[in-house]
């Protein structure tokens, strides 16, 4: 569930806190084959609190950070998304288009 370094791994680390919270429900300690984090005492589940938190921190500023980068762009008149692949040539059908391979 936790990765090698003891991280909650990304954008899943809440997800983890969830399953760790039902496993303790029904009565199911956590302990990592790695790592001494132990779920079954009071320090172990905090830590997973902790990690499910700092997961959903860092998803939510990249979120921030990417709509702040569209809007830039947009206000610089950029295009934003994946270049066309084709183009219209001079109204005869499609071509291939110039930024292809450039």
């Amino acid at each position: 569930m936790l990765s090698a370094n003891g991280c909650s791994g990304g954008p899943q680390g809440r997800n983890r806190a969830l399953v760790v919270a039902g496993l303790r429900k029904r009565g199911i300690g956590f302990q990592p084959l790695h790592e001494s984090l132990d779920t079954t005492t009071p320090g172990g589940r905090l830590v997973v609190h902790v990690f499910a938190a700092l997961a959903e921190f860092i998803r939510e500023l990249t979120v921030q950070g990417t709509h702040e980068g569209l809007a830039a762009a947009r206000a610089r008149a950029e295009r934003i998304g994946r270049p066309p692949a084709m183009t219209d040539v001079g109204g005869v059908g499609y071509g291939v288009a110039d930024t292809v391979g450039t």
